[in-house]
C-alpha cells in the first residue's frame, strides 16, 4: 500500500505532472464519492491559484508521509512496524488476509508469520489467523514505543 486519504483528500495526477502514467489500485474502506476527471480540466484547475496552492500543500503532506513510511521499514524492525501497524488498525487482524497486512505493512510473509507467532506464544495476541485480536496492548505499545515517536503518537 502507498497511501491512504481521507475526507477531503485526493488521490491521481500526482505522477502525470511529470509526464508518467502509473496504474494503481483505489480501495475504499468507507463510503466515499470518488470523482475522476480528465487531464485537460486538471490542468484548468491548476491555473487557479486556490486551487493549485491546495494541491501542491497536500501533493508535499502526502509525498512526505509516504517517505515517513518507507524510511520507517529501513529504521524499524518487523515487529516494530507490525506493532504499530496493530495499534493503528486492530480490526484488521480479523478482516485482512496475511498478505493484505503485509502489503500495507510493507514486510514479507515470512516475517509477518515470524512476529505473530511470537506474539501468540508471548500472550500479546490470542487466537489465529483472521480470528486474533490484541491480548496484551500495553505490551504492544512498548514495543512500538521507538515507532510512535519517530510518527509522532503518543
Amino acid at each position: 500500500m502507498l497511501d491512504e486519504i481521507g475526507v477531503g483528500s485526493f488521490s491521481g495526477h500526482i505522477s502525470r505532472m511529470r509526464g508518467y502514467s502509473f496504474d494503481a489500485n483505489i480501495i475504499a474502506e468507507t463510503p466515499c464519492v470518488y470523482l475522476e476527471f480528465p487531464d485537460q480540466l486538471f490542468c484548468h484547475l491548476m491555473e487557479n491559484p486556490a486551487f493549485a496552492l491546495e494541491f501542491y500543500r497536500s501533493t508535499s503532506s502526502r509525498t512526505y508521509q509516504m517517505y515517513r513510511k518507507v524510511l520507517s521499514l529501513t529504521l524499524f524492525t518487523a515487529e516494530e512496524n507490525t506493532a504499530m501497524y496493530c495499534l493503528m488498525h486492530p480490526a484488521r487482524l480479523k478482516s485482512y488476509t496475511l498478505d493484505e497486512i503485509c502489503e500495507e505493512i510493507g514486510i514479507s510473509r515470512r516475517s509477518l508469520c515470524y512476529v505473530l507467532k511470537k506474539w501468540r506464544k508471548e500472550g500479546i495476541l490470542k487466537g489465529k489467523e483472521k480470528r486474533d485480536r490484541i491480548a496484551d496492548h500495553e505490551q504492544l505499545m512498548q514495543i512500538a514505543e521507538h515507532i510512535r515517536q519517530f510518527y509522532d503518537i503518543p
